[in-house]
Formats: structure tokens, C-alpha cells, sequence
């Protein structure tokens, strides 16, 4: 471990939370699509201020933007949604909810 962190091989080291026991158990993917003038470092900005988001990707593809949300119900995924159309700058979000997920080693272990 040693050697890999100071060869940078191993950058950082991550945590997995369960959301659930956090009472944000209902967790999202939003794609976003900026509006023409918005800006995307005050959009990040802006984002970076909203609690639910756990992680935002600038993308390829239709949408600019994809973040992953946790939630404490629908009523907080709706207001997280809002706030990226409201003061964010998004032109238009579409949002899928998780029903299941697996981490990389669950699924390798499962092979």
C-alpha cells in the first residue's frame, strides 16, 4: 500500500456510506442540460451547495451534467430538482431512482 500510494498508483481512499442509515435511503440519477447561457462553473458552484448531491460528472451525450442524489423522500428529490431549474440553470433534467445497486466487488463476487 506504501509503495502504491507514493508511486501515485493509489490516489485516495473512499468511504462507502449507506445512505439508508443516514435516512436518505431513496437515492437518484439526475441527467442535466444547461441552459444556453448558463455558465458551467457557477452551475457546479450552485450544485456543489445542494446537500443531496453526493457526486456531479460533466458528461457526453444529450445532457451535460449527471449527479447522484440521496434523498430523505420524494418531496426533498422534487425540491433538488427544482433547485437545479429553478437557481441553477438547468434547461431540462430527467431523473431515474435506484431500486438496486451493487458495488464493483459485490458484482465480481457474485460471478
Amino acid at each position: 500500500m506504501r509503495r502504491l500510494r507514493k508511486a501515485d498508483v493509489i490516489t485516495a481512499f473512499t468511504a462507502v456510506v449507506d445512505f439508508e442509515r443516514m435516512g436518505r435511503g431513496l437515492e437518484a440519477y439526475i441527467d442535466i442540460r444547461l441552459m444556453p447561457n448558463t455558465d458551467p462553473d457557477r452551475f457546479e458552484a450552485h450544485a456543489g451547495t445542494i446537500d443531496t448531491i453526493e457526486e456531479l460528472a460533466f458528461v457526453t451525450g444529450r445532457f451535460d451534467y449527471q449527479a447522484r442524489v440521496a434523498c430523505t423522500d420524494p418531496d426533498e428529490l422534487d425540491r433538488t430538482v427544482r433547485k437545479l431549474r429553478q437557481t441553477g440553470g438547468a434547461a431540462q433534467t430527467e431523473t431515474r431512482i435506484v431500486l438496486r445497486s451493487s458495488s464493483k466487488g459485490t458484482v465480481a463476487a457474485k460471478r
